[in-house]
């Protein structure tokens, strides 16, 4: 038998008696009513007072279950978010909150598992699971059903290690077809010791933003609440909620940082890079992008990037101006993209862009775990004759023997690298493993570039190493476009 039945005939046996209930207190009033307007002395004052009572008792009693069901959950039988935070108000009052956890729970693939045995008895799993955390709750304690697969408890801090045991022990036992399967059915969600300071909103908030954070980087089943996270969350929302604002009123823009010829010290090709006027104040790159890739936005904003890149090529071109090559940076979410290569070729196109003028700078790639995925990756774009660079070589690409697997057009050395590159007491060894890195690039024909040279005497031992290509501060900051059309006028450097 189909345990799922038991289910829906509890819902129904009580909205019966609700209703039953309603009905008769609407009957009892419409008595109360005839008798004392329309029967006349010869009704005894007993029986109007009977029907008086009866009326009060059945709206009483219909008042009583409207009330329980606010706070019991009819499907699962645990509390309702009401319940919930009546409960959580009165430790509140009673300065107790301190003493608790609130843990918010998901049950994973519950959807999977419906698919697996069917919706009926998807549901009887959701009321057993239930039933199962309502057993594990002592006096003093609290659970909720807060809607589809999730709950809220509230718990004593020093039962929640048992508590997270016990979510990952739960096995149901159902009947499909006639055969009795066990299902393993475990959850993932956040933690949030309460403190003194806390409201009732914390209850429910806190422990919803560590679970949110979990769902983002999956290491863990369950994380606990750091107060970061709040700040972190409030900086996605605003990203999030102005990005397509900032997009169009020109907060998001893109500067230019000269890439130099070390011969001739002129400007050879650029990087684009991003940055947002958020209220007056210009954020660079590693304060927005890591958290746009955290809420999957981050590609949006790399092909934005790429069409105003070539929108200012195409303006360059229109005012007379050389342009040159310009590099534009692309997270690696991008390498798992079916459509990527056409996306670029369709705005290059749009733009009547020579593919020549466009390089697709590969980022953030020192957690690509799948070799096949980047190999594929740059395959399509020299496939499609687009020039690749890898950024942050020795940091994100550490194996030399990328070079050789991955035929891309150029790599750039980590700033870190740069950065100890000059001499200390006559001696250092950071500059053999440059003037190696260099070598390999030469001997493999790809082009290297430097960036982070800040000061003449890096440029110096860049110059002895042959490394011809340079960026950094030392020739410019990156530039906007204003004043990077003005430097393409005059492209060569002289200091």
């Amino acid at each position: 038998m189909s345990r799922k039945g038991s289910c829906k005939n509890t819902n129904i046996r009580y909205y019966i008696i609700l209703y039953i209930s309603e009905i008769l207190a609407v009957t009892s009033l419409l008595g109360t009513i005839a008798l004392y307007f329309f029967g006349g002395p010869q009704i005894p004052m007993k029986i109007k007072i009977i029907t008086s009572l009866a009326f009060i008792f059945f709206l009483s009693f219909a008042y009583l279950c409207t009330r329980i069901e606010r706070r019991r959950d009819i499907l699962t039988g645990v509390g309702t978010v009401e319940y919930m935070r009546l409960f959580a108000e009165k430790l509140c009052a009673f300065r107790k909150i301190q003493y608790y956890t609130s843990i918010f729970l998901n049950i994973k693939n519950l959807k999977y598992i419906n698919r697996m045995v069917g919706n009926d008895l998807g549901d009887f799993i959701l009321k057993d699971y239930a039933r199962i955390l309502k057993k594990f709750i002592n006096r003093g304690e609290a659970v909720c059903h807060m809607g589809g697969d999730n709950f809220l408890v509230l718990i004593y801090k020093h039962r929640v290690q048992d508590f997270i045991a016990l979510l990952n022990s739960i096995n149901i036992q159902v009947n499909v077809k006639g055969t009795v399967k066990e299902i393993p059915v475990r959850a993932h969600g956040g933690i949030n010791a309460m403190s003194a300071e806390d409201n009732v909103n914390d209850v429910f908030e806190k422990a919803n933003i560590a679970f949110k954070f979990q769902s983002q980087d999956r290491v863990q089943d369950f994380v606990w609440f750091q107060q970061d996270m709040a700040e972190l969350l409030s900086k996605e929302k605003y990203f999030t909620f102005n990005l397509e604002q900032a997009k169009n009123d020109g907060s998001l823009m893109v500067y230019y940082q000269p890439i130099i010829d070390i011969h001739t010290s002129r400007v050879v090709s650029a990087e684009a890079l991003v940055r947002w006027n958020k209220n007056g104040e210009i954020l660079l790159p590693e304060e927005f992008i890591p958290l746009m890739e955290r809420i999957g936005a981050v590609s949006e904003i790399d092909f934005w990037v790429l069409e105003r890149v070539c929108q200012d090529i195409h303006h360059w071109i229109e005012m007379g101006n050389l342009p040159v090559r310009v590099s534009v940076n692309f997270s690696k979410v991008n390498l798992s993209t079916d459509n990527f290569t056409n996306r670029v070729l369709e705005i290059l196109n749009r733009y009547k862009i020579d593919k020549s003028l466009i390089a697709v700078e590969l980022t953030d790639t020192k957690t690509v775990q799948d070799n096949d995925q980047l190999t594929n990756f740059i395959t399509q774009m020299s496939q499609a004759r687009i020039v690749t660079v890898l950024n942050d070589f020795g940091i994100c690409f550490s194996k030399p023997e990328l070079l050789k697997e991955h035929r891309v057009n150029f790599i750039k050395l980590a700033k870190p690298f740069i950065d100890g590159i000059e001499l200390e007491n006559g001696q250092n060894p950071n500059q053999a493993l440059v003037k190696n890195i260099v070598n390999i690039c030469h001997d493999l024909k790809v082009n290297i570039i430097c960036v982070g040279v800040e000061n003449q005497n890096q440029k110096d031992i860049l110059a002895n190493m042959r490394c011809n290509l340079l960026q950094g501060f030392f020739y410019d900051h990156p530039l906007n476009q204003e004043d990077f059309k003005r430097r393409l006028k005059n492209p060569i450097y002289t200091n």
